[in-house]
């Protein structure tokens, strides 16, 4: 089984061997850096393998949500999943500008080896079972036998999401007082909340277009 690729995209090149070095005591991984959009662009066309890129939002020639957002409207490239990395405070806005743009995750500067570990593995398993769901669906499969394997799959996550959302709001209560753990249990939520309205919205057009099958 080949070792998992990383890309890492910062023009700060004390903060990309920064990051490299925690992904190193991470596991057995083959790194490539880009300092530029541009670069990067050249890199990923050349290197189909990338699984996760970890992707700067200020670079020299363009915006790295903007790198994300065509990675991700490209066939070729949707399934890598891309980590977002900023030096600014993370708020609201720059969290859904991110997520809107197709982000698997959204780190702030500095960052924390533990955070960045969680993500990466987070990431790498998503990857897998995404490599490994795509293996298994028969090019042969109508419209409709996708459309309503979609819509029962969408249903089908509803329960481990509300169990998700529910042992959420339990532990707030068990970690009241602990501001950094209450953060990221917030964020925690947050992203909860974005997959029920996606699964929400996906499921509403998967109906609609089964009852609309001639």
């Amino acid at each position: 089984m080949p070792k998992p690729s990383i890309l890492i995209v910062d023009d700060n090149q004390v903060d990309a061997r920064l990051l490299e070095g925690m992904l190193r005591e991470e596991g057995d991984y083959d790194h490539l850096r880009a300092s530029s959009a541009t670069e990067a662009s050249t890199l990923i066309t050349a290197t189909p393998g990338i699984d996760v890129i970890f992707l700067d939002v200020y670079l020299p020639d363009t915006s790295g949500v903007e790198i994300c957002r065509k990675l991700k409207e490209d066939p070729a490239t949707q399934s890598i999943s891309v980590i977002l990395i900023s030096g600014v405070h993370k708020d609201n806005a720059s969290i859904t500008a991110g997520l809107e743009a197709g982000a698997d995750g959204y780190l702030t500067k500095p960052l924390y080896v533990n955070e960045v570990r969680s993500w990466l593995r987070a990431a790498l398993r998503i990857r897998r079972l995404t490599c490994a769901q795509t293996e298994r669906t028969s090019p042969a499969s109508t419209q409709a036998d996708l459309l309503t394997h979609f819509s029962k799959l969408s249903h089908a996550v509803n329960n481990p999401l509300q169990a998700l959302m529910a042992n959420a709001d339990l532990l707030a209560l068990n970690i009241a007082g602990q501001p950094h753990d209450l953060a990221l249990l917030a964020e925690i939520q947050r992203y909860a909340d974005r997959i029920a309205n996606l699964v929400a919205e996906a499921s509403a057009k998967a109906a609609l277009r089964l009852d609309t099958q001639p």
